[in-house]
């Protein structure tokens, strides 16, 4: 079976089809993001989260409790405020909006917990990360966007440059 060659538009050289998936497959591999589920307050409890939305933090702390890095090596002082925190990591994909909406979706089942978190003055965002290094994004659609605001969630990015 003879292997199917292409023109490839930079510089027109030639490359093989099966050269090109792999270039493909490799470029995908490069997409990826986190998006971060966080909420914060002096008095929070995280176990009353993870209890309510059945989900485990990757990172929690209650107000008191000695600070640490992310890998467990404590630091000096104590921390001043409570933190759940679950992380949704996505690689080779490129639909950002529809896991915004995923997430939302099972946070709308809960929008009381939100109104009563909000309430007392917790702060509840969804954060997403980006790498620097590759060309990806995505459009948050006005119902996806509706459901922060129903849910009284913020929305949060940064860019990691490499």
């Amino acid at each position: 079976m003879a292997l199917r060659e292409i023109i490839h538009p930079p510089g027109g050289q030639r490359v093989r089809a099966e050269d090109l998936g792999l270039e493909l497959a490799r470029l995908m591999s490069r997409k990826r993001f986190d998006i971060i589920l966080r909420i914060r307050h002096p008095k929070l409890d995280p176990a009353e989260i993870t209890a309510a939305l059945g989900w485990e933090p990757h990172r929690s702390w209650k107000a008191g409790d000695q600070s640490s890095t992310p890998k467990g090596t404590k630091l000096p002082g104590i921390r001043s405020d409570g933190l759940w925190s679950c992380t949704f990591k996505y690689k080779g994909e490129t639909d950002i909006a529809d896991k915004f909406r995923l997430i939302l979706d099972h946070l709308s089942l809960h929008e009381r917990l939100f109104d009563k978190l909000s309430k007392r003055g917790a702060e509840a965002a969804l954060y997403v990360q980006l790498p620097g290094n590759t060309n990806i994004g995505d459009r948050l659609s006005w119902p996806i966007l509706k459901k922060f605001v129903d849910l009284k969630i913020a929305l949060e990015f940064e860019v990691f440059p490499k």
